[in-house]
């Protein structure tokens, strides 16, 4: 594995946890570390503690959105359930196009180019959708309960996140707030179909990692590493969640789009002027 010690990984998990789960985009700011450190924290040799991060991340929207999983529970066929998962199909479609066409190496090979754009994407998205969502809740168009079309406009919404840099979470809650789901309902919405759409978007690497053995070494060799990462990744990522769902009942997710914007703006320039 890559020269990760306990202590690199506990604060890689931290980082990661927080910008998975807020909308800020955790692949995002692992390239600009990539970048600034030059040290690779992602790629083959890294899956089995990038595995153990994103275990952490599902474990953080279980704990932090309990409320919401349990009425999700209750009524599995009446619920919001079907909904959740249906979610995910858009994700699924656009993601095996992309890879088995060839477009998603393509994208990711553009990725540090690109990602001063989509950061600012992200923002201006994120914004517009807190406005569109508080007008509507003004206007008294709002509903409480998830719908067939709010899985699929939430859908559409996390195929953008294929580009690095932009936030799939950020994209979740732009589609749940411009699809009209009340405050009280759009980030619990956002957050339960995040769960299925990182089993789309990770499954397949962490069952490579599992098959080739790596991810078993991994354990015997390192697991205090990998738990450290787990357990911060878990932590960070249970914070985002109860912090994103708080600004977005305070109609204050924008703040989120004022960092977006400053960190674009400095990735940006320190590309134009060979800084980065």
């Amino acid at each position: 594995m890559n020269e990760l010690n306990t202590v690199k990984s506990a604060l890689l998990g931290l980082l990661q946890g927080f910008t998975g789960l807020a909308p800020l985009s955790a692949r995002g700011h692992v390239l600009l570390l990539e970048r600034l450190s030059g040290e690779t924290l992602s790629g083959e040799e890294m899956l089995p503690f990038l595995t153990a991060v994103r275990l952490g991340l599902v474990l953080a929207i279980l704990i932090g959105a309990f409320g919401a999983l349990i009425r999700l529970l209750k009524h599995p066929l009446k619920g919001a359930l079907k909904w959740t998962l249906i979610s995910c199909l858009p994700l699924l479609g656009v993601s095996l196009a992309l890879k088995h066409s060839g477009w998603q190496s393509t994208i990711d090979d553009s990725a540090f180019e690109l990602l001063p754009y989509a950061l600012i994407f992200s923002a201006v998205t994120l914004f517009l959708a807190q406005r569109i969502g508080k007008n509507r809740r003004v206007a008294d168009t709002c509903h409480d309960k998830p719908a067939f079309r709010d899985a699929l406009w939430v859908g559409f919404m996390q195929c953008l996140s294929a580009f690095t840099g932009v936030s799939m979470v950020g994209m979740e809650l732009s589609g749940t707030m411009t699809g009209g789901l009340s405050a009280r309902r759009a980030a619990d919405f956002a957050f339960l179909c995040a769960v299925p759409a990182l089993l789309v978007r990770y499954l397949p690497d962490g069952a490579k990692a599992v098959s080739s053995g790596a991810m078993k070494s991994a354990i015997s060799e390192n697991g205090i590493m990998l738990l450290a990462g787990f357990i911060a990744a878990a932590a960070a990522g249970f914070l985002a969640v109860k912090l994103v769902k708080w600004l977005v009942k305070k109609e204050k997710a924008g703040w989120f789009s004022v960092y977006l914007v400053l960190l674009g703006v400095v990735v940006l320039a320190g590309t134009l002027t060979g800084q980065l």
